[in-house]
């Protein structure tokens, strides 16, 4: 099996390669510290996995993953990371990513992420799945603080979508006063002044 570690930061990439060739001693392990030297790499031989950087120097794993699908198409990737925040873990993933580890989780979730992707799973590190699991928590809780009927939720709804007063009525049957009421409660529930704040407070209690 061959590994192909994508990093910048020679140090972390030789920690890694180390780990990986104590506890997969039957793996061979490349190291490429730059774009052009991934691009050679994956010229001259086939991966089975690749650990890539999402900040990769000057370039970004959600950019490249298209070129790398194309010259390894039965690679397994898994994205490399300080970032745990939501849009980065999620954007990566959906650009095709087999997996997400931190650079802050143990040495073991790489290896355990490694094992996962070549059986065909979706891996992220543990603690990115605590993370997610607490910030889900947290939303719904917030939602329970703040009750709206269904027709403010509708309201809602055309607010966010950056609908006038009239272009809501219009979408739900009723008077442009009707709606102006409804917006009216909005604001008084979200303890908000105005529509940019009810926007805001509204997405991250979770009503979205």
């Amino acid at each position: 099996m061959i590994i192909v570690i994508a990093d910048d930061h020679e140090l972390i990439a030789e920690g890694v390669s180390s780990f990986l060739k104590r506890e997969i001693p039957d793996s061979e392990i490349v190291i490429a510290l730059d774009i052009h030297e991934l691009n050679r790499k994956a010229a001259e031989i086939q991966f089975d996995v690749l650990l890539q950087d999402v900040q990769f120097g000057a370039s970004d794993a959600r950019e490249i993953i298209d070129d790398i699908k194309e010259k390894q198409p039965s690679c397994k990737c898994i994205a490399l990371s300080s970032h745990s925040d939501e849009f980065t873990v999620k954007s990566v993933l959906s650009k095709g990513y087999d997996g997400y580890v931190t650079k802050n989780a143990p040495m073991e979730e790489i290896q355990n992420a490694i094992t996962e992707v070549l059986k065909g799973n979706q891996y992220i590190s543990s603690d990115l799945q605590r993370k997610f699991f607490n910030a889900l928590f947290t939303t719904n809780a917030a939602r329970q603080e703040i009750q709206l009927t269904s027709r403010e939720m509708e309201v809602l709804k055309g607010i966010q979508d950056e609908l006038s007063s009239k272009e809501i009525a219009e979408r739900l049957f009723i008077s442009e006063k009707t709606v102006e009421t409804y917006r009216a409660n909005l604001f008084a529930k979200f303890q908000v002044k105005n529509v940019a704040g009810l926007v805001k407070q509204s997405l991250l209690k979770g009503f979205s």
